[in-house]
């Protein structure tokens, strides 16, 4: 073969002539060329015989054909035998025209050969969207797993309270009642209903860290009794309620209301010391037939109330009574609101008497109330209304001023009003007396404040502080109804009184009982000698009359001398006195 190449090499001088093929070799397939080497000289004469003739080889490797079919985009190109099936060859031939080999590859669809150029970075990009998508799907799978847990959060502190973790009202009354039918005849539903006797003092002395801490106290020992027996919630401020279902309702109601009571017997430990409080329970009891936990719930706190009218730290029990009860005080505060708004409400008065002489020294303002339909509502009945409606400071305040306005008429005399202990609590209480004493151009030196011994116990240094601020601004205080609950003379010597004023009830025994005379003259001989007015309230009969001035009382006011008046019909009586 490489003969035949050499003899087609030949040429006549001055002509180039090459010869190429393939051939097989010991080491695979190779591919030649010769041709006569040039230039040359045609003066340098070759020996005689010889020929000068260049011939150049290479293997064709596996390798090789690779990198052909990688740098010229050619699919599958390789080497192989000439009879071998290919979608597409080309023969390698010898010198002669032989087949020695053939090279192959694939055949390429429209667009291959693009595609197979751009493969790398195409790749390269379905690799990175891939990582791309799988960031996207694990940040989404994990928002949404945040997105599930702050709704069960969500959830739990839409019907959890915060501070205790206990259930709230919205979870007590979202709970499913028996579907037994064979319960529906029997009382299978109870609710207890407990508020916290001496909460707000614990709040009010101790701060709010102390008031949280005695509200986990008591859910702790609360949770603890009711552990099996039902469903425990905090359904307000100082309010829980425990719900009971099934045919021993009531009795497991009455047995854990009791077990609560008895629990707060003893005093909460806290960073601020030992706690006391109380508790006033009331049980509502019913058929799931034909009531309600929303129904049950309100019958409860009602039934609450009553035990806390009673003293509290005790339980009371729901009856349609109390029910038609706390409706008509409803309906009352709701006209009493009514009734201030119109200014309805009227002011009467009642002389203060000099004990000697009988002449009028003072009148004490007392407020009135006859509604729409001629119904006259006792003082004692609207004005415990008002504490409760939130509405005691507007009728004071309205009270104070129509006062005010009519006795500026007469010089001289001391206006009597009365002060509620809600007032009495509010910092700027001074601040709005001063402010109607302004206006109307009263002088604070003929006004005197009543208050009771209820304004002293429960908060003696804040009453002590309004008090001081009260007299600084000329206005004289007086302490009504002494002689009734827990009348101290320590409170004499406390606070800084002007006056004391004996209570009708005492004044009333006076008459029959030689021990309440002698408490009488005590009482009035204690007054006067820490420099003390002493009026006495009451007065019915002259007998009543001379004893009390005999006993140093300087001042007498009652129904013998006479019952209380309006301003028109008072005037004559304060004008002759005057």
């Amino acid at each position: 073969m490489l003969d035949r190449m050499l003899k087609q090499s030949e040429a006549p001088p001055g002509q180039y002539a090459v010869s190429s093929g393939f051939f097989r070799t010991p080491d695979g397939i190779a591919a030649a060329v010769a041709g006569p080497v040039v230039p040359f000289s045609e003066g340098f004469a070759l020996p005689e015989g010889q020929k000068r003739i260049l011939v150049i080889a290479k293997h064709l490797t596996d390798a090789m054909v690779n990198e052909l079919g990688a740098e010229f985009v050619i699919a599958n190109l390789k080497l192989a035998e000439p009879g071998s099936p290919a979608e597409q060859s080309v023969i390698l031939a010898d010198p002669a025209g032989g087949a020695v080999s053939k090279l192959i590859w694939s055949t390429r669809t429209r667009g291959s050969d693009a595609l197979a150029t751009i493969s790398p970075a195409v790749t390269t990009m379905l690799i990175l969207l891939t990582l791309i998508m799988m960031g996207v799907v694990v940040t989404a799978w994990a928002n949404l797993r945040a997105t599930m847990r702050s709704q069960k959060e969500a959830e739990h502190a839409a019907t959890h309270d915060f501070l205790t973790g206990l259930p709230n009202r919205a979870s007590l009354l979202a709970t499913p009642l028996s579907d037994d039918k064979t319960l529906r005849m029997q009382p299978d539903v109870c609710v207890v209903f407990l508020d916290l006797d001496g909460f707000k003092d614990v709040n009010d002395t101790h701060g709010h860290f102390a008031g949280d801490r005695a509200l986990l106290g008591c859910t702790a020992g609360f949770s603890h009794i009711a552990a099996g027996n039902g469903l425990l919630a905090r359904v307000g401020g100082d309010e829980f309620a425990f719900l009971t279902t099934g045919p021993d309702a009531q009795r497991t109601g009455r047995k854990v209301a009791e077990q609560f009571i008895e629990f707060l017997k003893e005093p909460l430990k806290t960073p601020k010391g030992d706690l006391r409080l109380g508790t006033s329970v009331g049980i509502a009891s019913g058929c799931s037939k034909d009531t309600t936990i929303h129904e049950l719930l309100r019958r409860s706190d009602i039934a609450m109330y009553e035990a806390k009218k009673l003293g509290g730290n005790r339980i009371a029990y729901y009856d349609a009574n109390i029910d038609a009860k706390m409706q008509e005080r409803a309906s009352l505060t709701h006209h009493l609101r009514e009734a201030l708004a119109a200014e309805e409400i009227t002011v009467a008065y009642q002389l203060i008497v000099d004990s000697a002489t009988h002449q009028p020294k003072g009148v004490e303002a007392l407020a009135r109330w006859t509604m729409f339909d001629g119904r006259v509502i006792r003082p004692d009945v609207f004005i415990s209304l008002a504490e409760e409606g939130g509405l005691i400071e507007t009728l004071g305040a309205y009270v104070l001023r129509r006062a005010c306005v009519d006795a500026l008429a007469w010089p001289d005399f001391i206006l009597s009003v009365n002060v509620s202990p809600v007032q009495f609590k509010n910092p700027r209480f001074d601040e709005m007396v001063g402010q109607v004493l302004a206006e109307i151009g009263f002088p604070a030196s003929q006004l005197e404040l009543e208050i009771t011994e209820r304004h002293l116990m429960v908060e003696p240094d804040i009453a002590l502080a309004a008090m001081w601020r009260l007299k600084e601004r000329g206005v004289t205080i007086a302490l009504d109804d002494f002689g009734t609950g827990y009348s101290s003379i320590g409170y004499l010597r406390t606070f800084p009184f002007d006056r004391l004023k004996l209570d009708r009830s005492i004044c009333a025994d006076i008459t029959s009982n030689t021990n309440v005379q002698q408490l009488v003259q005590g009482t009035i001989a204690i007054a006067r000698s820490m420099g003390l007015k002493v009026t006495a309230e009451g007065i019915e009969d002259e007998f009543q009359a001379k004893f009390l001035r005999l006993a140093g009382c300087e001042f007498l006011q009652g129904f013998y001398f006479n019952r209380p008046m309006p301003a028109d019909e008072i005037r004559p009586k304060v004008l002759e006195g005057a």
